[in-house]
């Protein structure tokens, strides 16, 4: 009898839960669909979804199912029975957070109540980098000066806290220092393509035409460099400068990290690192290189000397490289003339130099780059070189060429070549070239040939036959 007792109230106790699980589960999905959350960069429009029918279809009431904390405005309607759209009046900037949570009270069509709140965040994110200088993958100094252009003001406290560097061959983290005052202003003036680049980002969103939403006044008026400095200046600038807190190896491959949870001005941080990577230029060295037959050999006199370095000089220290020979003899270098501003990489000597002489490479003393770098391997110079006799050669004017049949005066035509360094007495043949009618008595010359004649009024046979030969020797030569 009491076994029998209990299974209805089981049963009973099952249905319960039955009935509180589908209510939970219709409460739970009030709202079933929610749009953005979490962090997204750029958001213009939020939508919900709701389970059951709000208003009736058509009804143009824009009542607000939410209350809503944002610092930026706009509009809700509904865009049906169950949907409901809040528009902003712009893109929203980075460093925003919103929050909706569902009103007290509200009832659905069918006039059942709406548990109240239930609630749906979503942010921008914190300041992140749109802009660079150096450029990502470029090559920097030892002490490079990073200007970062951001999309939201930054508290600079939480930049020191939580950017760094990372450098090959350093087993730490290496912290950043804050360039400010009269060395961030002298920076930030001198950089005109970067203010140019970066305004550019700043007032086209992702190739849409829409101008980006900012949490920072922009300048609209005068070039690009006057908004450039006044946003410098702005109490809620964007820009930041800073550094790697120690020296960089030169030649190690480097890491700016922006790393999580640096703060914008209204408090929202990021939520994930972002990196820019680099490489530190080599030490300034000086190398020099010529063309030589053999490795053991000299420098062809005929050809030039290279003096490279790996960083920029000055213009007016490069002009003081001299050649010297064993007599004192002294032959400028030679500057590229297509060099950008002052800055000289490469210099020349030759060609045409004497054969067999010893020489020596002469630099300024103090010889610095343009970063004020002393040249690592300065003991190395006055560098002492030598050159070789020029090499053999035996050279043709051309390919192909066409000789006249009779030069004025009679006499036989030749066809010239290039002798040097070969043989003292160089043997040779002439052949002529026999007529056609001659040519079976002409079969012991060494090097039998046709006369052909052109007429008057053909001579483009000769355009077509140097044609047909140009396009022969390209088509072999791609074979």
């Amino acid at each position: 009898m009491q076994s029998s007792r209990l299974v209805p109230l089981r049963v009973a106790r099952t249905c319960a839960l039955v009935v509180l699980s589908v209510s939970a589960a219709i409460s739970a999905q009030t709202v079933e669909h929610f749009s953005p959350q979490g962090e997204v960069k750029v958001v213009r429009q939020v939508t919900a979804r709701f389970a059951q029918p709000m208003v009736p279809f058509g009804d143009p009431r824009e009542v607000d199912p939410f209350i809503i904390d944002c610092t930026e405005k706009g509009a809700g309607r509904w865009a049906d029975s169950k949907n409901w759209v809040y528009d902003f009046a712009r893109d929203l900037p980075a460093g925003v957070r919103c929050s909706f949570t569902l009103k007290a009270g509200l009832q659905d069509l069918a006039g059942a109540a709406l548990p109240a709140g239930q609630r749906f965040d979503f942010s921008t994110g914190g300041p992140a980098i749109v802009r660079s200088l150096p450029y990502e993958g470029n090559r920097i100094d030892e002490n490079q000066v990073f200007i970062l252009g951001l999309d939201a003001p930054v508290k600079p406290e939480t930049v020191t806290a939580h950017a760094h560097c990372v450098a090959a061959g350093i087993n730490e983290e290496i912290g950043v220092r804050l360039v400010t005052g009269p060395e961030r202003r002298t920076i930030l003036d001198n950089r005109k393509s970067f203010a140019a680049s970066y305004l550019r980002v700043l007032f086209l969103d992702g190739g849409d035409g829409r101008t980006r939403g900012l949490a920072f006044r922009l300048p609209v008026t005068g070039s690009d460099q006057d908004k450039f400095l006044r946003l410098r200046d702005a109490p809620d600038s964007p820009l930041v400068t800073l550094a790697c807190a120690r020296t960089l190896p030169a030649g190690a491959e480097v890491k700016l990290v922006w790393g999580k949870e640096i703060a914008a001005t209204t408090g929202v941080t990021t939520t994930a690192a972002q990196a820019l990577a680099f490489k530190v230029r080599p030490t300034f060295r000086a190398s020099f290189t010529c063309e030589r037959v053999n490795k053991d050999a000299q420098c062809i006199p005929i050809l030039p000397l290279t003096l490279s370095f790996t960083a920029p000089v000055a213009r007016a220290d490069a002009a003081k490289i001299r050649l010297v020979d064993a007599a004192g003899k002294s032959y400028a270098a030679r500057l590229p003339k297509d060099s950008d501003g002052n800055g000289i990489e490469t210099v020349t000597f030759g060609p045409g130099l004497p054969e067999r002489q010893q020489f020596r490479i002469e630099i300024p003393d103090n010889l610095k780059d343009d970063a004020g770098r002393m040249l690592a391997n300065a003991r190395s110079f006055p560098l002492k070189l030598r050159t070789d006799e020029n090499p053999p050669l035996v050279k043709f004017a051309a390919d192909f060429g066409i000789l006249e049949r009779v030069l004025p005066g009679g006499e036989a035509p030749l066809l010239p070549v290039t002798v040097r360094n070969v043989e003292p007495v160089l043997p040779g043949q002439l052949a002529a070239v026999r007529e056609p009618a001659k040519a079976a008595a002409a079969r012991d010359a060494p090097i039998p040939g046709q006369v052909l004649q052109v007429k008057r009024g053909d001579e483009m046979q000769i355009v077509a036959w140097l044609r047909r030969l140009s396009l022969a020797n390209k088509i072999d030569r791609e074979y």
